[in-house]
Parts: structure tokens; C-alpha cells; sequence
């Protein structure tokens, strides 16, 4: 078993955002088969997308080290936000959830397992997400073209201004 680094993007914007954010990283290395490395602060961002409109975000990354593949990894994410409310969250339609846990890279791996796409397709244009993966994760190259999390957040930020 090759043993891979994670990073995983988490947010919420509904109920008490920092406690579902601290009780998702809790929750993540409390899981077998997986060791919490590293958690970024956490970042207020406004919703997009579906949830705009339903409040800010907070946001935040977690880096783990994991043997786990590309499918394992998503259905643990899947369990931690099914325990965090997130099945009630998907009646809601407005796209306000309590926890969300996206799996954006894992080591080198491209792919798809089980509905989970590994690099994460919409990474490259969230701030919200290459914000916080910075912090903890400079260094962390991106397997399709070797950039750097920290090369692909200056490039979006350029992009933005």
C-alpha cells in the first residue's frame, strides 16, 4: 500500500461554521487509515455557484497522509459529512450546507473512482480553495502539469485582479 498525501478542501456555511469545520478535521483524523497532517485557518468567503446567496462560507484545507485510493478516500468524506447533517442539507435545494469536504488531490493520482475526481476539475478557479491550500500546502504539485498549489493561487489571483 502506498501511502499518498491528501488535500482536502472544507467549508460550511450554516450553524456554527467553525465548530463543523473543527469537528470535520477531528472527525478525518479520528478515521482509520488516515493521519491529519496539517489545517489551514480558516477563510471567510461569499457562497457561489448554488449556494450564492445562501451566506458566506467559511472555508479552510486539511493535508492527510492516506493509503487509501481515490474511491475509499471520497466515501470516508462522504460518511464525515453524512454524520455532519449533509443528506438534510441536499433537500434544502439552495445549496447551504452545514459541511462540505471535497477530495482535491491525492498524491500523484489522476483519475476517477466511484463518482470522485482526483485533481478536484473546478480547483483551478476557487480562491476559496488554493487560498488555504497555500498555507499549509505550498509545494504540493499539481500531477497534470507539474504547477505548483502555490503557482496555481498567483496565477488565479492575476486572473482576478
Amino acid at each position: 500500500m502506498s501511502i499518498r498525501r491528501a488535500l482536502i478542501g472544507l467549508g460550511s456555511n450554516l450553524g456554527d461554521r467553525r465548530a463543523n469545520l473543527f469537528d470535520a478535521a477531528a472527525s478525518l483524523a479520528d478515521e482509520p487509515d488516515l493521519k491529519l497532517l496539517a489545517l489551514s485557518r480558516f477563510y471567510e468567503n461569499p457562497a457561489v455557484g448554488l449556494a450564492a446567496g445562501s451566506g458566506d462560507f467559511l472555508n479552510a484545507c486539511a493535508l492527510l497522509s492516506t493509503g487509501l485510493g481515490i474511491g475509499e478516500l471520497g466515501r470516508r468524506l462522504a460518511v464525515v459529512e453524512e454524520a455532519h447533517g449533509r443528506d438534510e442539507d441536499r433537500r434544502r435545494g439552495d445549496g447551504a450546507r452545514r459541511l462540505d469536504l471535497d477530495l482535491l488531490y491525492l498524491g500523484g493520482l489522476i483519475g476517477e473512482e466511484g463518482g470522485y475526481i482526483v485533481p478536484h476539475p473546478r480547483l483551478r478557479l476557487r480562491a476559496f480553495v488554493l487560498e488555504p491550500a497555500c498555507e499549509i500546502a505550498p509545494c504540493l504539485c499539481d500531477p497534470r502539469d507539474g504547477r505548483t498549489v502555490l503557482q496555481l493561487w498567483r496565477r488565479l489571483r492575476r486572473r482576478l485582479s
